[in-house]
């Protein structure tokens, strides 16, 4: 599952990844484009042992969202928690929110 929440400061990416590990997973960001790779990769046959079933399987995932101008993908920050990936991207002062004084 993903989802994308958006703070008055920041966009926030969190993506469900349960049993991936660090490794598997990599984030790139070019033109605005913040795309996330995980994959399993199908475990080694070892000569030592004979695997007697196998529910595991290889798996690759890939997803890629599309951000305007006022997401600074320079600056976002990821962490892998608990099978959770969350990404933090700060938005650009021009993204932000500004109240606009009412006068009479």
């Amino acid at each position: 599952e993903l989802y994308l929440d958006e703070t008055e400061t920041h966009y926030i990416v969190e993506v469900d990844l349960p049993g991936f590990a660090l490794g598997d997973v990599s984030i790139e960001a070019k033109d605005g484009v913040l795309t996330l790779y995980a994959e399993h990769k199908d475990p080694e046959n070892s000569p030592a042992y004979k695997a007697l079933r196998k529910e595991r399987t290889a798996l690759r995932l890939k997803r890629s969202l599309k951000f305007g101008h006022g997401a600074n993908l320079d600056n976002a920050a990821a962490t892998l928690n608990a099978g959770v990936l969350r990404v933090e991207i700060p938005k650009q002062d021009e993204a932000k929110a500004k109240v606009i004084e009412i006068k009479g």
